[in-house]
């Protein structure tokens, strides 16, 4: 209970963080820059969860197993991370100019700076944690994190506190929260003797073989969730694209709640062994789901323009009409998290795996046939219909693998209800 205590917490840090760099990006850089900064991230970023190419899960399973060699998994994971990042960075350093030839050269040029020091922090900070959840160090794993996102935070705060705000400087506040995970990672590894940096290549092929079949589902719902700011980044302006960044991250708020519930799912359903059960509290914690995701998208799609006008500024307010689409799209969204989180306790990864193909898919026809006509209220409307194809398909796998109708599984009863309190008030009740 310490670890999924320690989860839940991490989670809620991590998207009240999200939330705050959202809100002084916005403030600081105003819509052209806050477009541009997304310009600069969103490569760089794709390309280094691409490089990492599952090793992370590779390891945090191997170095479970009984009378596992942690140091020598360590070592070859590392060096592997590191002959695939390379890789990617010559091909990074090929594809972003032209991708992003539109923009500005300081927009390149730190686009650019970003791959070169993102693919390598990124692969070793993925690594070193994994150490700690394959050995059950939750609490470290979860400080490793959620520090990223803190130290970036506080880069920001920084910036606003001396009145300075700069592209290079948000980017740079970036990438230093990474290394600061990285630096903290390595200093406990050494500690606990788990570093070693002499590989055994031996290893490398149950460690690729694992990884990238896991690797197939995560790059997919990795792409399902930037495809839009991606294409985006080379059809639009920076301004539109700044003004879609806050409606994304404001609407978010909706999944915040939905993100532990699915927590907690993954936790219940994994350790539930008698089947009745397992399949009823599946179907609890989705009605749990739906019933929170509805009651915050009417909350986010009312407030949404006291929202964005009070911590964006009126500059953003052309972003609410897209805000209040997207925040009914995180519906369908947070219902998706916790029903593939179920799916996997199950067993059953490869139905995540499915529907974020599918969803990709139709994320991918809705960008096509909606963004050269609406702008970023086309890129809202292909969101909720991705997300909702992949809702309907987790609602028709549910019925056709467990028996459990659309009915059941989305209205919430009395029971869902006084269950949900009891678990507020015993998590409350740890930690008062």
């Amino acid at each position: 209970m310490k670890g999924l205590s320690s989860s839940f917490l991490s989670t809620l840090l991590i998207q009240a963080t999200n939330i705050g760099t959202g809100i002084l990006a916005a403030r600081l850089l105003h819509p052209q820059g806050r477009g541009e900064l997304a310009v600069i991230l969103v490569w760089p970023s794709l390309l280094a969860a691409l490089s990492i190419l599952g090793l992370n899960d590779a390891v945090a399973y191997y170095v479970a197993q009984p009378g596992a060699s942690t140091k020598n998994i360590y070592a070859t994971s590392v060096w592997m991370a590191a002959a695939i990042g390379t890789l990617l960075i010559g091909v990074g350093l090929f594809l972003i100019p032209h991708l992003i030839s539109t923009q500005r050269p300081i927009v390149i040029r730190l686009s650019l700076l970003s791959l070169l020091l993102l693919i390598p922090l990124n692969s070793w900070t993925m690594i070193n944690g994994a150490i700690f959840l394959g050995k059950q160090r939750l609490t470290e794993y979860n400080i490793l994190r959620t520090l990223v996102n803190v130290g970036y935070l506080a880069g920001i705060a920084i910036c606003y506190v001396i009145r300075t705000a700069s592209l290079a400087g948000f980017t740079l506040s970036y990438l230093g929260g990474i290394a600061l995970i990285l630096a903290l990672g390595l200093l406990w590894l050494i500690k606990r003797q788990w570093f070693a940096f002499t590989p055994d290549f031996r290893l490398a092929r149950p460690l690729l073989s694992y990884g990238v079949k896991v690797h197939v589902g995560s790059l997919a719902s990795l792409l399902n969730w930037r495809f839009d700011q991606m294409v985006m980044s080379v059809f639009i302006a920076p301004k539109m694209l700044g003004l879609y960044v806050v409606a994304v991250s404001t609407s978010g708020g909706v999944a915040l709640l939905t993100t532990a519930v699915s927590i907690v799912t993954f936790s219940k359903l994994a350790n539930t062994l008698e089947e009745p059960l397992r399949r009823e509290a599946f179907a609890r914690f989705i009605r749990l789901a739906a019933a929170l995701s509805v009651c915050s998208a009417v909350f986010f799609v009312a407030a949404a323009p006291l929202i964005i006008r009070f911590f964006f500024g009126i500059a953003f307010m052309e972003a609410v009409r897209a805000t209040q689409i997207l925040s009914i799209a995180t519906i369908f969204l947070g219902c998706n998290w916790v029903m593939m989180a179920g799916f996997r306790a199950y067993g059953l990864p490869f139905v995540a795996s499915q529907s974020e193909l599918m969803s990709l898919a139709a994320t991918g026809l809705g960008l096509w046939i909606l963004l050269p006509r609406y702008g970023i209220l086309g890129a809202a409307w292909a969101s909720l219909l991705a997300y909702l194809v992949s809702f309907i398909y987790y609602l028709f796998i549910l019925k056709s693998r467990l028996g459990h109708s659309p009915f059941r599984v989305l209205i919430p009863n009395r029971e869902d209800w006084r269950r949900g309190l009891s678990m507020i008030q015993d998590f409350s009740t740890r930690f008062s």
